[in-house]
């Protein structure tokens, strides 16, 4: 599959076209890698197109749209450059709120909107996008806080989903939208089949995390005997696996969000969590029917149990991808949704 690569200054205008082999990936909630090596006869080869800062915009008709910063390393060697490129959410690593003290308050989403809005017209071209506006309200205080960090938990307490996604204006500049997802991805009735459009890579499936189904909670409270407490177990998982008991702090006032809390928690460790590695093959329309974020069902013959058999049949939610142009091959990341 042939990918167009287009090269932006620092400030989004557009520098030109260059042919090169490109490799990148795509990672939820967070910033994908890649790179690109050009020969030193190439004429585009030079500190014009390859400068750190400049931002990079891939498109593949198959593949979502990638864009990022040329950043170090760079390497030299045999008359090739090769450039490390690096997702635009790692831009905001440059950035931080440029003030002793500041306080945002609203949802998620607001708070979102907001911490990104300081970065307009320094490191990395901004505009508000998609907003998913509602959530617990919340104040939340920086100081010099590191933007990406700052949108990373505030994503990781929210349990919601974030990226910035390159976008060409009407006089053909770069820029980035901040958007805020309830929940990144689409769920997906596309078929992923072992030896079909799918091939197994020597670890294809990861069985980890701590089980437990016995959780007792606690809350906030100036005393033990002033915290909210409870408990509650799952005795399918205490039956298959043993009795496993953990307690937790929650930072909470009520009985009922202590509640909330540990049903939550036992839902998501109560069986053990499965991660897949696969490599998804360029047949029909699977390339297409991927994209971050995005859950889809997915069947095996040799991997997994199911009751007391070999082979699995279950739905999976795509974290990360990978692809290489010369080898033409997506490499996924996939956690079994539960």
């Amino acid at each position: 599959m042939t990918t167009r690569i287009q090269i932006f200054s620092n400030s989004g205008s557009r520098i030109g076209e260059i042919d090169a082999n490109v490799t990148r990936s795509w990672k939820l909630n967070d910033y994908g890698v890649g790179s690109f090596s050009m020969s030193l006869q190439d004429a585009k080869a030079v500190v014009d197109y390859l400068q750190f800062g400049n931002f990079v915009y891939m498109t593949n008709d198959k593949l979502p749209d990638w864009g990022g910063m040329i950043d170090t390393p760079r390497t030299w060697g045999n008359k090739v450059i090769t450039s490390s490129i690096y997702q635009a959410e790692y831009a905001l690593k440059s950035e931080n709120t440029a003030q002793r003290i500041i306080k945002f308050t609203g949802s998620p989403g607001d708070i979102f909107t907001e911490l990104t809005r300081v970065s307009v017209g320094t490191t990395i071209p901004i505009l508000p996008g998609d907003i998913f506006g509602s959530g617990v309200n919340q104040i939340k205080v920086y100081n010099f806080g590191q933007i990406y960090q700052a949108v990373k938990d505030l994503a990781d307490e929210s349990g919601h989903d974030w990226d910035l996604s390159p976008t060409i204006d009407a006089n053909g500049s770069l820029y980035f939208t901040a958007n805020w997802y309830e929940r990144k991805g689409v769920d997906r009735q596309y078929h992923l089949y072992e030896d079909l459009n799918i091939r197994l890579s020597d670890r294809v499936l990861i069985e980890q995390g701590t089980i437990s189904n016995y959780i007792i909670g606690f809350g906030n409270g100036s005393s033990w005997t002033s915290k909210p407490a409870t408990s509650t177990m799952n005795q399918e998982s205490a039956s298959k696996y043993g009795e496993r008991k953990i307690a937790i702090s929650l930072s909470v006032d009520s009985y009922t969000q202590v509640r909330e809390g540990i049903i939550n928690y036992l839902s998501e460790n109560k069986e053990p969590r499965r991660t897949f590695d696969l490599v998804a093959l360029d047949v029909g329309d699977t390339y297409k029917n991927i994209r971050i974020g995005d859950t889809l069902p997915v069947d095996f013959y040799t991997v997994g149990f199911t009751g007391g058999e070999i082979g699995l049949n279950t739905r999976v939610r795509v974290l990360q991808m990978a692809f290489d142009d010369i080898q033409n091959q997506l490499r996924l990341v996939v956690d079994e949704v539960v």
